[in-house]
């Protein structure tokens, strides 16, 4: 299924600044989708969490950016990513909240999922073997989406998983001859 988008020029010819809000920008895409539909093409402007996706994705820079460190053409890590680590260690032991519009986000894909199960119950009722048919794709649909992982999530993620680690390593005491380097002889046995 084809994936569009659109650019619009950010200045006019009379030099005045074009800067729509989101809701103007949703209403454009509503109006678009609308005039192809009148020209016979299927066509849809929905929000992300009406897809199943969460955020926003990353700018193209920074995808190249952490291709060529995963690559190990360079070791730098980005500002970003070293921020939101921070911040996702934070959230793991339990100093600071993570961000409000994770739980938002979450909260959105709730409730649309709740829609979208409501639709393939009245879908299921119809007496059209097409209405049933599509129930079972919204159910599809849904369950292949049964969650919402935003980046925060998946840093926080590793962040308890560093942490568990890191506890057990403490519990277990440290290995024997941790941190001396192979070859280095034992130390002389003091005798008395």
């Amino acid at each position: 299924r084809p994936h569009v988008h659109l650019t619009v020029q950010a200045e006019g010819l009379n030099r005045k600044r074009f800067d729509p809000r989101r809701e103007d920008l949703f209403r454009f895409r509503e109006a678009f989708a609308d005039a192809l539909r009148s020209r016979g093409v299927e066509a849809e402007a929905t929000p992300r969490y009406t897809r199943g996706q969460g955020r926003a994705g990353t700018s193209m820079a920074l995808t190249q950016l952490r291709a060529r460190i995963r690559s190990g053409a360079s070791r730098q890590p980005t500002e970003a990513d070293l921020r939101q680590a921070r911040e996702a260690m934070q959230v793991a032991l339990g100093k600071a909240q993570q961000p409000a519009f994770v739980s938002k986000t979450r909260a959105r894909w709730q409730d649309t999922k709740r829609r979208y199960e409501a639709a393939a119950e009245r879908l299921d009722a119809s007496f059209d073997r097409e209405d049933r048919r599509l129930a079972r794709d919204v159910r599809q649909f849904i369950q292949e989406r049964a969650s919402i992982e935003t980046l925060p999530d998946r840093m926080l993620r590793e962040a308890e998983t560093r942490v568990r680690e890191a506890q057990d390593r403490t519990r277990d005491g440290p290995a024997p001859n941790q941190g001396v380097p192979r070859g280095t002889p034992p130390p002389p046995v003091r005798r008395r």
